[in-house]
């Protein structure tokens, strides 16, 4: 009796989640209909943004293997992000760029997007003493600090920083095989 009891308690104890366990989603498709990903940082309650323009790009989540990268996209387009810093523990940014990283497992890698490249963190975070930073400018116009062949422009940090950061791996952007236009799409989805 008492495992029927038990059995009852937990079927209708599970009747409310299993009701809560879809939720609305906003995803992004391209002109092929194939999935980008889903649409990151989306409001309380399933509301989305109601249309996909080519003024303010939608962070979206690419699964890539081993992980997600997180991408902005518009209408017609990647955006880019190269206003996100390499890291260097050297002052001079020589040596290994490395990027922001969390410690958490399946997280949402950052990207920085420039040109027809996508970078993004790659390892385990560690800790690491930061002494610089830099980011790609298209002309020596746009440089603040040295402008290196690369076209990463470098700043000595006025004190070292730490910051939990991995080292960069990347690809070129076509390898993510991302097809514009992109359009926006509701779906159902489990929360499982």
């Amino acid at each position: 009796m008492y495992k029927l009891r038990m059995l009852l308690v937990v079927f209708f104890v599970a009747l409310p989640l299993a009701a809560a366990a879809q939720t609305l989603q906003w995803i992004v498709r391209d002109r092929d209909g194939g999935l980008v990903g889903p649409v990151l940082l989306q409001r309380a309650g399933g509301a989305g943004p109601d249309r996909l323009t080519d003024g303010s790009p939608l962070w979206v989540a690419r699964r890539i293997p081993g992980g997600w990268l997180r991408i902005p996209v518009t209408e017609n387009a990647v955006w880019a992000t190269n206003q996100f810093p390499f890291l260097y523990e050297a002052q001079d940014c020589s040596g290994p760029a490395l990027l922001e990283a969390s410690q958490e497992k399946d997280e949402v890698l950052a990207t920085v997007i420039f040109d027809t490249d996508v970078y993004w963190s790659a390892g385990p975070a560690e800790s690491r003493v930061i002494r610089a930073k830099g980011i790609f400018v298209r002309g020596p116009d746009e440089c603040q600090g040295a402008l290196l062949e690369s076209g990463l422009c470098c700043s000595t940090l006025g004190g070292e920083e730490t910051h939990s950061s991995a080292e960069v791996s990347g690809a070129r952007l076509s390898d993510l095989h991302l097809r514009p236009p992109f359009r926006l799409e509701r779906v159902a989805r489990s929360s499982e």
